[in-house]
């Protein structure tokens, strides 16, 4: 076995929050010595990567076995354990249940013959990689910086192997670490983080020399593996991917469906995938741009410049105008986004970051929803419901019952806010017949009701008759689960603090940057009369305006 130097880049940039960027590179540069590669003697078609940093730890390919090696970590003695990788379930599809199979394109190609033969000889090829790890994965490691980058070089390790017939050598030039918090929103689906890693990547990672990104994250419970965009890795903006690394088993893992719907393209299924110009869903649904895009073979009509997005004005079959809106405000925490004027889809959706104010800051954002208690209200009892004072609510959750509880415990006198919606009924009727029971409790001169959901169905995957999680229960304190906790708690909290980040005049998004009032200008929001507002996410502000 011989020294391996080369998966680490000697011009790599390792950055890790409250840590010397330095100290982390001479740190991984010295372990660099204790990387080996290689094959088993006499054992043909064999591979070996081995790492004896901290331990042995590596990976065996005999043939067609394989072994890993790892030191027991709780042993007292320098013992390890050797075990065999085996797939003990070889019938297991990757793909989801009813998950529909994409008919093969019939795409076009050219044959070059040439009379003179090439040398069988491939030339090498390196691919430089950065990768990213978020805050869940970096504390799943132990919250340990060498652990952690030492694991990353580990997996570079046994990515070369799988490349080295193929004369590629795979160096990791990048490696950054949120250890402190994480720089984007790793929340919803798989195609919603791609989408928000990509933004991120072209606005803070282009001075940094690589050839694809990927970011790392962790979760207890993935319901994905991954994403990318297919057929764009040479494609600088889209040469990017996620991935949620699985450290026990991938065999029951289940594939998005981002990843699987990028294998062929298909035309008529309304996404345009490459080599499409565009897709407007088929002969049906391609009425309004049919002028624009032929539907038969997915390609632009003559003079077209676009036929798919939202940002493509169907009447002209050009980029619409920059500041049009593609997609519209939701709720008060969700913002409206704007043609950018260079792309003719919209810019991914940005929410206002969780535990933000809303509503003149009688409320807090969460999960992209002002958490309001007179709309909580209104949602729960209709129209004439409005949110109670403190006085009605405690009465009501301190009796600890079907009615007044704190998540079917009792309620603490700091978290009475959070325990069942309690509202004022201003209405002279009673509440028309709901899928819940309802209690009545008068109160100085007003009229209190709360509810009880007494038989769940499968349909009702949480008790909506309790107070919303991020639901304002005091200053700088929040509902979590029952409980008021200080906002300064929240796992989730960014260190975009909009009181100082955004100047007093706007709160920060999910993508930890200024969402400013009409009147100030992004991103910093300084004053500017003329402005709308918004943040530099929207598209309205996009590079070029």
């Amino acid at each position: 076995m011989s020294l391996d130097g080369g998966r680490v880049s000697p011009q790599s940039v390792w950055m890790v929050e409250g840590a010397s960027s330095w100290n982390v590179q001479r740190l991984i540069l010295w372990r660099g010595h204790c990387f080996y590669q290689g094959y088993a003697a006499e054992i043909p078609k064999s591979a070996v990567t081995l790492s004896t940093c901290s331990g042995l730890r590596g990976f065996l390919q005999l043939e067609n076995v394989s072994y890993g090696i790892e030191p027991l970590e709780s042993a007292t003695v320098f013992e390890h354990m050797l075990y065999q990788i085996n797939n003990e379930k070889i019938d297991f599809s990757p793909l989801k249940e009813n998950f529909p199979m994409p008919q093969l394109v019939q795409k076009s190609y050219k044959i070059l013959v040439k009379s003179k033969k090439d040398s069988d000889e491939l030339l090498e090829t390196i691919l430089k990689i950065q990768i990213i790890m978020d805050k869940a994965l970096f504390d799943y490691m132990g919250s340990e910086v060498a652990f952690a980058a030492e694991k990353v070089v580990h997996i570079f390790g046994l990515i070369n192997i799988m490349f080295s017939q193929l004369k590629v050598t795979v160096k990791l030039t990048s490696l950054e670490l949120w250890s402190d918090q994480n720089k984007i929103s790793t929340k919803g689906d798989a195609d919603e983080v791609l989408q928000r890693f990509v933004s991120w990547k072209e606005q803070f990672m282009f001075q940094r020399s690589h050839d694809m990104a990927y970011l790392l994250i962790y979760r207890d419970h993935p319901n994905y593996v991954g994403a990318t965009y297919h057929g764009m890795a040479c494609n600088p903006k889209f040469a990017a991917g996620i991935a949620l690394p699985e450290f026990e088993c991938l065999h029951n893992q289940i594939v998005s469906e981002v990843v699987y719907q990028g294998r062929n393209s298909l035309c008529g299924n309304g996404i345009l995938e490459p080599p499409e110009q565009c897709d407007c869903g088929g002969t049906e649904h391609c009425k309004h741009l049919r002028k624009c895009c032929n539907p038969a073979d997915c390609t632009l009509t003559e003079f077209a410049e676009c036929g798919t997005g939202a940002c493509c004005d169907k009447e002209t079959c050009l980029m619409s105008v920059k500041g049009t809106v593609c997609r519209e405000s939701k709720d008060p925490c969700d913002f409206p986004e704007f043609c950018n004027g260079r792309s003719e889809f919209c810019v991914p959706d940005v929410k206002s970051a969780d535990l933000e104010p809303c509503n003149n800051k009688t409320a807090y954002c969460y999960n992209g929803i002002c958490q309001d208690t007179d709309k909580q209200c209104a949602d729960l009892f209709g129209k004439f419901a409005k949110g109670s004072t403190l006085l009605c609510t405690q009465e009501v959750n301190m009796h600890d019952d079907d009615f007044g509880n704190c998540r079917r415990d009792f309620c603490n006198f700091r978290d009475i806010l959070c325990g069942k919606i309690v509202c004022y009924w201003t209405h002279l009727e009673i509440i028309p017949f709901k899928k819940f029971d309802i209690q009545y409790t008068y109160m100085e001169g007003h009229l209190c009701v709360s509810s009880y959901l007494r038989i769940p169905t499968a349909h009702v995957t949480e008790d909506y008759t309790y107070t919303s999680n991020g639901t304002m229960c005091g200053p700088n304190m929040y509902c979590d689960q029952g409980r008021c906790s200080s906002r300064n708690s929240y796992a989730q909290r960014t260190n975009c603090d909009s009181n100082i980040n955004c100047s007093g005049h706007g709160v920060c998004n999910d993508m930890l940057n200024c969402h400013c009032d009409v009147g100030y200008s992004p991103p910093l929001c300084r004053p500017s009369r003329t402005s709308p507002g918004g943040s530099i996410n929207d598209g309205f502000w996009s590079k070029g305006s």
